[in-house]
């Protein structure tokens, strides 16, 4: 199998996994060299069942030395986790916005909180290495899981800040007061 089908084989074989455990999953495949396989997942994200998609895409890691056969390698892949925070911000809410995601990423065992400049959105990403041979379809479920439970415990904060209603001192004092109350 060409390296470079790897990556759609391992998502195809996600989005099994997906399909089994009741997820509405799309697969869309690239169009051109150029592009990348991509596997979105739909996840509800609060109370409201407000659904976003955290799209999911596996590139092969082609190892390269001079003079020897790719194959005698084991290949590693690269796979991405993203999900972008449906969120509007306000232009002078960008320095707290920026600060937020320094103090949250802290507070996570799997950081990946981001604020991405350029499309002016709050995002999570993880990227994850690993050997072709050691992925585990479930490994994904888990990864899905915790992105789900980050935007339930720190979207509505990163929402408050954005609109302006906070700042990020106010909702770590209002924490800390939530602590120490007995």
């Amino acid at each position: 199998m060409e390296v470079m089908n790897k990556g759609k084989v391992i998502l195809q074989k996600f989005c099994e996994e997906f399909k089994k455990e009741n997820y509405d999953v799309l697969f869309i495949e690239a169009g051109t060299e150029d592009e990348l396989d991509v596997l979105q997942v739909f996840v509800n994200l609060d109370d409201e069942w407000q659904q976003q998609r955290v799209e999911i895409r596996a590139i092969p890691q082609i190892p390269f030395s001079k003079g020897q056969d790719p194959e005698s390698h084991p290949l590693y892949i690269r796979i991405e986790f993203l999900l972008h925070f449906n969120i509007d911000i306000q232009n002078e809410s960008v320095p707290q916005i920026e600060s937020s995601v320094c103090i949250f990423n802290t507070l996570v065992d799997l950081p990946g909180f981001e604020y991405n400049a350029i499309d002016d959105v709050i995002q999570f990403r993880t990227v994850q290495f690993m050997r072709e041979d050691a992925i585990d379809p479930k490994f994904a479920l888990g990864l899905i899981g915790a992105i789900v439970l980050y935007h339930r415990l720190y979207g509505p904060s990163f929402e408050k800040i954005a609109k302006g209603e906070l700042t990020l001192d106010e909702i770590l004092q209002n924490s800390i007061s939530l602590l120490t109350e007995t």
